[in-house]
């Protein structure tokens, strides 16, 4: 069952609402607020992550979710290129057949995903607590 999460409640609620309104298929749309880690747990249960904002591919990657991207702004291209993902499409000139082919793929060799998200993880959260340790020395002074 598709699961719609807004990362932006304000920004995609809305959307997200019209969009599970139009579904043949039933579909549930997360309308209150959750702590990062109920939203760890939903997204870790999830077979695939569809999505356009940066925070839901980051936790999609923690996860070790595969994840199929929609890249509206370099940020997203650049992290999926960084997590060493290749599925994910442009929104200039946005294919809705290339984008589900794509997130089919994903599912079907997400073994593999999940393994190649596993090893990229690793050198992301020794950054993650470096930079935290950073952010803590910086405010010690």
């Amino acid at each position: 069952m598709p699961v719609f999460i807004p990362m932006q409640k304000s920004a995609d609620l809305a959307i997200s609402l019209s969009i599970a309104g139009k579904m043949k298929e039933q579909s549930r749309v997360i309308d209150c607020d959750l702590s990062i880690a109920d939203m760890l747990a939903i997204i870790g249960k999830c077979s695939i992550v569809c999505g356009m904002r940066l925070h839901m591919l980051i936790f999609a990657s923690v996860m070790n979710v595969p994840m199929a991207g929609i890249a509206y702004d370099p940020k997203i291209r650049g992290f999926m290129e960084y997590m060493n993902q290749k599925t994910y499409v442009e929104l200039d000139g946005f294919e809705k057949e290339k984008f589900t082919e794509m997130a089919l793929s994903a599912i079907e060799n997400a073994d593999e995903m999940k393994k190649r998200l596993a090893e990229q993880s690793v050198p992301l959260r020794r950054k993650a607590r470096e930079n935290a340790a950073l952010a803590i020395e910086l405010l010690n002074l």
